[in-house]
């Protein structure tokens, strides 16, 4: 390292002297001499630093030089050896030789001569160079390390909070425009059916084995109002997931609005509007009204307090010879655990039995219910899982893109350009959330 540093100082003087004087040859260095300036050393470090401040007089002098004469650069302003170290165990003195440089012609012939090898001392030996930080920088590194954490764990909190309150108040707003959409379905089939006489009898029920096509999954087929608990809610065709986050959904296989037999409706408590929030309030005497597409009122009668069944029973949407209509949910609330049910037979005037083609008492004639939600049997929609991990990954590149974005878009232009992306992406999350979760009516 001295040596390389050495020649590239003489080097530098030579290259100098050249762009000051191009007309002026080059002088000769006589490398031997100036590595011998550290001849007679105490030690190879003064060795050395007497060969570099001799080699720093003699580039001074290459660079001012002018002469294309006899050159003479001068080493005797090099420092001068030390004093002559005597041995105490052998007496005897080592004397530091000084070569002649008189002469100046064969001071600059080129010689290439080692450098002694150089020893360092054992401190300065490193296999691999080691970082040294102070406990400043530790402690701070500590504490960006958990403010990182931290804004990690901060952030899922939040986003969980905000799925908890958009399951509770989000997805009722949902339901509310579904609701919307729904009673402009109703109000134009109501206008498009034929118009009935009213007789004093009654309403007149279609019998349960007439064929009558089943509408479509989704589509609305009856208008409910409970007013004791303040139900105002359309009632659409299915009690599948879809179906229910629209209003409260009709068993398909039970017996439809207006016809005869058990005509069961389910519907959500705490979410999606929780229409049946307060089912359990309702008791006996309290009315319930149920208008069809067709226009026909029927006014039905609670006739016992509202019993919680195993979620899996089925048997209370069977036919058991009335009129009736079956109210369920889930029980209690933001639980699955069990069913609330609710029934309320048709109240009918006198001298109104009349029934075409009446069923036989034991039996109803449409098919075995289908998607019958079964309440806490119903686990995780894992059909849904890997949606949800997809919107999660994406949400978490874009929080580590977050800083990236600022050095493009600024400070102002990340948030312009992100938020809107993370809102859509949430969306997104919370409703494949609502749908991955189990089923909650």
């Amino acid at each position: 390292m001295a040596r390389r540093f050495v020649e590239d100082l003489i080097n530098g003087a030579l290259d100098a002297r050249r762009r000051l004087d191009p007309s002026t040859p080059d002088p000769h260095v006589d490398w031997e001499a100036l590595w011998a300036c550290g001849t007679g050393s105490a030690s190879i470090e003064q060795a050395v630093g007497r060969v570099v401040m001799a080699a720093e007089n003699l580039a001074r002098d290459i660079a001012n030089w002018r002469s294309t004469g006899t050159v003479v650069v001068d080493l005797d302003r090099a420092p001068a050896p030390p004093e002559p170290i005597v041995d105490s165990a052998v007496e005897r003195t080592l004397t530091p030789i000084r070569p002649d440089f008189s002469t100046p012609g064969p001071l600059f012939e080129p010689v290439e001569v080692p450098l002694p090898p150089f020893v360092p001392r054992q401190s300065e030996v490193s296999a691999t160079p080691v970082a040294v930080r102070s406990p400043q920088s530790e402690r701070a590194l500590r504490r960006q390390r958990l403010a990182t954490v931290f804004a990690w764990v901060r952030n899922a909190g939040v986003v969980l909070i905000l799925f908890a309150v958009w399951q509770l108040w989000g997805t009722g707003l949902a339901q509310h425009q579904a609701q919307q959409t729904l009673r402009q379905q109703f109000s134009t089939r109501v206008h498009q059916a034929p118009v009935k006489p009213v007789t004093p009898a009654g309403p007149t029920l279609v019998a349960a084995d007439a064929p009558i096509p089943e509408p479509p999954e989704g589509s609305v087929v009856a208008h409910l109002q409970i007013p004791a608990i303040g139900v105002d809610q359309y009632v659409v065709e299915g009690t599948a997931e879809g179906d229910l986050q629209k209003g409260p959904g009709h068993y398909i296989g039970t017996a439809m609005p207006g016809q005869v037999g058990n005509v069961a409706i389910a519907g959500h408590r705490t979410t999606y509007g929780a229409p049946f929030y307060n089912l359990n309030e309702l008791a006996p005497g309290d009315e319930i009204d149920l208008t069809t597409v067709s226009g026909m009122s029927l006014d039905y009668v609670v006739t016992q307090p509202p019993v919680p069944v195993a979620p899996g029973d089925t048997k209370i949407l069977n036919y058991f010879g009335d009129n009736r209509l079956t109210l369920t949910t889930c029980n209690p609330r933001y639980s699955s655990t069990q069913r609330l049910v609710v029934v309320a037979l048709l109240r009918e005037p006198a001298g109104a039995g009349v029934v075409s083609n009446p069923v036989p008492p034991v039996t109803q004639a449409r098919t075995k219910p289908r998607h019958v939600t079964s309440g806490g049997s119903v686990g995780w929609n894992m059909t849904y899982l890997p949606g949800v991990f997809a919107v999660l990954l994406f949400i978490v590149l874009l929080g580590l893109a977050n800083r990236r974005a600022a050095a493009y878009y600024g400070r102002w232009g990340r948030w312009l350009i992100l938020v809107p992306i993370w809102v859509g992406a949430t969306y997104l999350l919370f409703d494949l959330l609502s749908s991955f979760v189990p089923a909650t009516l």
